[in-house]
């Protein structure tokens, strides 16, 4: 082994070791800085002369090493040139500064051992320094390397590395990759676990990280909890991946053919000092009736569901209802055992809401119901809020330019006529509530507070097929991508028709609109005019009234609601 050694002015306490001197050959070289003892002028005159021999005498270098006082098993070749320090720089003449340093050899060339064959040893007849720099050259003997070693240990120190790196480097597991969510169900949480467990031998991090040029870690409907964490060795964490349909996704899906729909998200989860993981979630959303346009409702026959039973283009009734028969269940099971009771003051079950869900979008009758009437209630609020428009359209013609008095009047007589007649449903069957006032508590200001909110929606805009959510197999994509006709009030704007349709309904709930209820029944049932044209007067029409028999859409047994006019 060949080592070098470069010095100057450093200090003698970085000799190397004894053994590192014996087993090695070492080069030493740079300004030593040692001096040599006499007078300047002496100097000059016999380094001039070419009297190296007898100054090398007083040089303190050579006095040092013969008295082993310091290199120690170090050579030096022999001195033929003149001391290399100090000169006049740019000249061959010595100091001629103030100082008047005395002329010596400063630069040194020592090595160690005798492998080495000195050439030559000389000065270089430079004149950018006042130091003469001096050079040598060797000739040496070095061991040939066996390359197959070198290739062994080559391979053992990457192996170590690689070693070193994986107890250095966090190592993470997941329970899976690909999560599959089946049937998911209109406002029903479905939850899944992802586990992530610390394998390595360090503490290290993970987070889920946004998708780029998408600023969002993932779509609306997934919810993800924690997003972020740290994990000791050994250590495993619960990730809890929540999938929630709520208005804003349903009035992009579109489900009219006999599948479900899917929905589908790609999450990035990056872990500390390692690659990212890539996560796949697919939603298989059963089709419902929530989230829909009313107009669509009334045309269709069946339940939604029962269309991936049949054939799509038999699913529209030939003729249309008046109203959308989930409305007309909902409505006709409050009638008939909810009108003494406290209505849409309480939350109902989450799980009894799902069960009616369920039954409207099935058709299921609700004879083996056995929860609370404030489920049915809260459904019906649902059902409401839920509609692609809201039931009450087109309000900027008028929201600022009729009294209160007038408003809801005013309002109602411009509405498309199923928005028209189902208006006039729900508010018949809120003059039956308030006609039971004494038993079930209920008031026109409170049902007005409440309906007026549920009536009035801020349209939500509708992404389209391919929109945002990446939904994927949708039917009716062309009606999907079209955007809401409704007026998009928000801030004071809706607060004044809310509170201006508020006291038209509070009004109305003290005031005749009509006939009794079973007169409208045989004469409103169904409708065979493509008119779309409302009533010119309240006086003209009273409220559909709900039916006293089972309701179940899917036998072939012949339905009120769809009775030809007679």
């Amino acid at each position: 082994m060949i080592y070098v050694i470069t010095y100057n002015l450093l200090g003698m306490d970085l000799l190397p070791t004894q053994s590192f001197i014996t087993n090695s050959t070492l080069f030493w070289i740079g300004d030593l800085n040692y001096r040599v003892n006499r007078d300047i002028n002496e100097v000059k005159e016999r380094a001039k002369d070419g009297d190296y021999g007898y100054l090398l005498r007083y040089d303190q270098l050579q006095i040092e090493m013969t008295s082993k006082n310091a290199f120690k098993k170090f050579n030096e070749g022999l001195i033929t040139f003149p001391p290399s320090f100090k000169y006049d720089v740019g000249t061959d003449t010595f100091d001629t500064s103030p100082k008047q340093r005395v002329p010596a050899w400063c630069d040194r060339i020592l090595w160690t051992s005798d492998r080495p064959n000195l050439l030559y040893y000389r000065s270089c007849p430079l004149k950018s320094s006042d130091h003469k720099p001096v050079s040598a050259a060797f000739t040496i003997e070095v061991m040939a390397p066996d390359l197959q070693k070198l290739k062994e240990i080559e391979k053992d120190i990457v192996h170590e590395i690689n070693e070193i790196g994986t107890q250095l480097t966090p190592i993470f597991s997941l329970s899976q990759e690909n999560f599959f969510f089946p049937l998911t169900k209109y406002l029903y949480p479905s939850i899944q676990i992802l586990t992530i467990t610390n394998t390595g031998k360090i503490h290290g991090s993970f987070s889920f990280i946004e998708k780029p040029e998408e600023q969002r870690l993932c779509n609306s409907w997934l919810q993800i909890t924690p997003t972020q964490g740290r994990l000791l060795p050994g250590d495993s964490l619960k990730i809890h991946l929540k999938v929630f349909i709520d208005k804003t996704v349903a009035i992009n899906l579109r489900p009219e053919d006999i599948k479900a729909c899917r929905l589908e998200d790609l999450v990035i989860l990056r872990f500390e000092n390692s690659k990212d993981c890539f996560m796949s979630i697919t939603v298989e959303y059963e089709p419902t009736c929530f989230g829909r346009d009313l107009e669509e409702l009334v045309q269709l026959r069946n339940p939604v569901r029962a269309l991936r039973e049949q054939d799509p283009m038999q699913s529209h009734s030939v003729t249309k209802t008046n109203i959308p028969k989930e409305l007309w269940r909902l409505i006709d099971y409050l009638y008939q055992y909810g009108l003494n009771q406290t209505l849409f003051l309480e939350n109902g079950s989450e799980d009894e809401k799902l069960w009616i869900r369920e039954a409207l979008d099935t058709g299921k009758s609700f004879e083996n119901y056995g929860g609370s009437i404030q489920s049915f209630a809260e459904t019906l609020l649902d059902f409401l809020e839920g509609l692609r428009q809201p039931l009450l359209v087109k309000l900027t013609d008028y929201i600022n330019t009729t009294p209160s008095g007038s408003f809801a009047k005013t309002a109602i007589r411009n509405l498309p006529h199923s928005n028209y007649l189902s208006f006039l449903y729900i508010m018949s069957f809120l003059r039956e509530l308030l006609a039971n006032s004494g038993l079930n508590k209920l008031n026109a200001e409170t049902l007005a507070v409440v309906f007026a909110r549920v009536l009035i929606q801020t349209p939500q805009k509708m992404t389209g097929a391919q929109g945002s959510d990446n939904l994927s197999g949708l039917a009716g994509a062309e009606g999907a991508t079209q955007s809401t006709q409704s007026v998009n009030l928000t801030g004071s704007a809706r607060n004044l028709a809310i509170s201006k349709l508020g006291n038209g309904i509070s009004s109305l709930g003290n005031t005749s609109l009509g006939v009794s209820l079973n007169n409208f029944r045989k004469n409103n049932l169904t409708s065979s005019s493509t008119s779309t044209t409302a009533p010119s007067s309240f006086s003209t029409f009273s409220p559909l009234v709900p039916a006293r028999h089972s309701h179940s859409f899917v036998s072939d047994t012949p339905d009120p609601l769809f009775a030809k006019k007679r």
